[in-house]
Order: C-alpha cells, then sequence, then structure tokens
C-alpha cells in the first residue's frame, strides 16, 4: 500500500514518529499507553453490524537514517474471543517537490470465529481504505485543518464493502469479456 502526502519527508517522518498523533488519525483506533517502543491501544474493525474490538499491545521500532520502521502487534476481541496478530513496515520516501509517499507493506493472521471474514479480496479492500484515511488525516492535521480528518469507523466499512463490491462486478465483467 501507498499513500501520498502533500508535505515533506521530514515534516511527515517527524511526525508519525509520534505514537499519539498516528493514532488521532487512524479511525476507531484509541491508543491507551505509550512507553518506549511498547504502545498499548485498540482497533475497531466495523463492517456493518461486525464490530470487533482488538485490545492489545504492539512494539514500535524506527530507522531515522532511512526514514523506516516497523510495527508489531497481537490484540484480542474480548466479544468473540478473535486473536488478531499482524504486522508492518513502513517508510516514507521522496514524491516529487516538496511532497511524499508512505510506503507500506503489512501481514496478519486472524484466529476464531472472526477469520472466516479475513479472505484476500476483503483485506485488502479494507486496508486500501484504511491506509487512504489515515494518510489524508495524517496531511490535514500537520497542515492545521479539520477537513480530512478520520471518519468514523462504520463509515468505513461501509464504503470498504461499496468498493469491494464494485471491484468484484468490475473483475467479473472483466473476465467475460
Amino acid at each position: 500500500r501507498e499513500a501520498r502526502i502533500g508535505l515533506a519527508v521530514e515534516c511527515v517522518w517527524n511526525a508519525i514518529r509520534d505514537p499519539s498523533f498516528v493514532a488521532m488519525c487512524v479511525p476507531g483506533a484509541p491508543l491507551d499507553r505509550v512507553e518506549g517502543e511498547t504502545i498499548e491501544g485498540a482497533v475497531l474493525a466495523a463492517l456493518g453490524p461486525i464490530r470487533p474490538r482488538f485490545s492489545g499491545i504492539a512494539t514500535l521500532r524506527f530507522d531515522h537514517t532511512t526514514h523506516s520502521g516497523s510495527i508489531e502487534g497481537s490484540g484480542r476481541d474480548p466479544a468473540s474471543g478473535t486473536m488478531l496478530s499482524g504486522d508492518a513496515i513502513f517508510r516514507v520516501e521522496p514524491d516529487g517537490g516538496a511532497a511524499s509517499r508512505i510506503v507500506i507493506s503489512m501481514g496478519y493472521k486472524l484466529r476464531g470465529p472472526l477469520a472466516q471474514f479475513s479472505r484476500g479480496p476483503i483485506v485488502e479492500a479494507f486496508a486500501a481504505e484504511l491506509v487512504e484515511q489515515t494518510a489524508r488525516a495524517v496531511e490535514s492535521r500537520l497542515r492545521g485543518e479539520a477537513a480530512g480528518l478520520p471518519t468514523a469507523p462504520q463509515a468505513i466499512g461501509f464504503r470498504f464493502l461499496l468498493q469491494t463490491l464494485w471491484r468484484s462486478v468490475r473483475r467479473l465483467f472483466g473476465r467475460q469479456s
């Protein structure tokens, strides 16, 4: 996944090293505690009536010389008993002029009753939407704007469902022609 931000690399890099700042930009991801490289919080992954809230812990690492980092964590949804573990590698790189691009590679594993919803196209669409909304919120906050801040998680879910349906229809008709 990639997201373009119309601000210089150093500006974006300095902001994303602050877990509290990033958490404010991620829809449905309240942060409870930051201690060194360890963060505790939750992720709400609302998709229609399915609304798991994974509470857990993660470890952040940063490489200032390459403007890159990683996060690895796990959490549990107490309502369903589903476990989520995941990791991401990210970097901020120049994207012409005074713009930058955040490149993110993510992996995850879902175990428990909600694992049936972890199919590729669904997760891909959800991840793409989450990355895009987060990037817009980062840029808006850094510019001091209120517009573009993350919407409620349920709005992501509805928009995500429409996008996934549309992509499936396009693929279906694309294969038949």
